[in-house]
Formats: structure tokens, C-alpha cells, sequence
């Protein structure tokens, strides 16, 4: 038996125009149930499904929906405690928070305070207070900064709310800042709350440009 598996293998390597080669279990087809709202085709990339839109639609997830003059905010809320010694990390690509190997940030706090951390290759600014979410349309083309890691300057932290760097004993609620993430996209972020072990984040990303446009809700 194991020899005809062996051949069996041996002619699909040969022969890889023959799809119906599956022996030992049939390849998943990622994107079987995947219809992108009917809007769009689905892409299976090997290892996840995704959509490519139909002009004037955009892919949100798994779904195709209309492109429209500015998108809707979500709201990420983190539990800092919810299992020790773990920092709880937001992944603002695919909007999901908690123990992610992939993502764009950390939330935590130590004898510092509330802390903000970057992941590797996300820059980031902190645009203070005074400009609400709604009202930062627009990615700044320059002004963006990573961590210093081996120094522990963060380059948001627990920053005072006008903007700034790191200051222990300030809050960083109420504050808004822009993140340029590790594949080109920008993000805003607003701390609408960080105390008592839990944080409330409202999140917008754009996948292309630095259009930050988003609906009043």
C-alpha cells in the first residue's frame, strides 16, 4: 500500500495538471463556501481565503460591500488582565484583539503606567486631544516614529493628552493617534478609555491611501 501511494505521489509531482491527485485526505478548497457577497471573486491564497471586489465594493473580511465616501469606526474593547503576564494585542487588519502572534500593538501597564507598545515595522504619531476622531480626515505624510525598544521610549506610552511622549502619571484617554502599520495601510486610533485593567479603542483603517474619512456614528 505504501508503494502505490509512493507512485501514486511520484505521478501528481509529474503530472500537476491532474487536480483530482488528493490521496491520503482531499485538498481543502478555502474558498468553497466563500461567495464575497456575490460582489466579488474569492482568492484562495493557500493558507486564507480573500475577495477581490467588484469595482466600486471593497472587501470587509470575507464580504464585499459598497465603497463609500468615508467607513464606519469600530470599537476593540482589551481586558489587560485577562490572563496574567499576558499583554493583550490588537490586530487592526483583521480587527481582533487578545493572544495574537500577528499584530499591530500591545496594551499593558507597569510600574510606568498605561502602556502603548508598536509592533516591529508599525510608526506611529500621537495627534493629541484637540482634533476628535471623526475630525482627522487624513493621514500626515511625515512625523511618524517607532519604538525605541532598548531605550523604552515609546512613541506614544502613556502620553499626556496634547500630545507628546511619554509621561508617567498622564492619561492617554481622549487622545487620537495615527499608526502607518507594517504593510504600507494607515490607521487611526482614539483611546476612549484605559483604566481598571480594561481599554475601549475606537479603530478605523484604510487599506489604501491615507483617506481616514470616517461616518459619524
Amino acid at each position: 500500500m505504501r508503494g502505490l501511494v509512493m507512485r501514486a505521489a511520484i505521478l501528481c509531482s509529474l503530472v500537476p495538471l491532474l487536480a483530482a491527485c488528493t490521496f491520503g485526505g482531499a485538498d481543502t478548497d478555502l474558498c468553497a463556501e466563500v461567495s464575497c457577497s456575490g460582489l466579488g471573486t474569492c482568492v484562495d491564497l493557500g493558507d486564507r481565503a480573500s475577495c477581490e471586489c467588484n469595482e466600486g465594493y471593497v472587501a470587509e473580511g470575507l464580504a464585499c460591500v459598497e465603497q463609500v465616501s468615508g467607513g464606519y469606526a469600530q470599537i476593540l474593547v482589551a481586558d489587560i488582565h485577562a490572563t496574567e503576564g499576558e499583554q493583550p494585542a490588537i490586530n487592526l487588519r483583521s480587527m481582533q484583539t487578545g493572544d495574537l502572534d500577528d499584530f499591530d500593538f500591545v496594551l499593558y501597564e507597569d510600574e510606568r503606567g498605561e502602556i502603548f507598545e508598536l509592533a516591529e515595522g508599525v510608526e506611529g504619531i500621537n495627534m493629541g486631544s484637540s482634533l476628535g476622531f471623526h475630525d482627522l480626515i487624513e493621514a500626515p505624510d511625515e512625523g511618524y516614529a517607532p519604538d525605541g525598544l532598548a531605550t523604552e521610549e515609546m512613541c506614544i506610552g502613556t502620553s499626556f493628552q496634547s500630545g507628546g511622549s511619554c509621561h508617567s502619571g498622564f492619561t492617554m484617554s481622549g487622545n487620537v493617534y495615527v499608526l502607518k502599520l507594517a504593510d504600507g495601510s494607515f490607521a487611526k486610533v482614539e483611546v476612549i478609555s484605559f483604566f481598571s485593567g480594561r481599554s475601549e479603542l475606537r479603530v478605523y483603517r484604510q487599506v489604501d491611501g491615507k483617506n481616514l474619512e470616517t461616518i459619524r456614528d
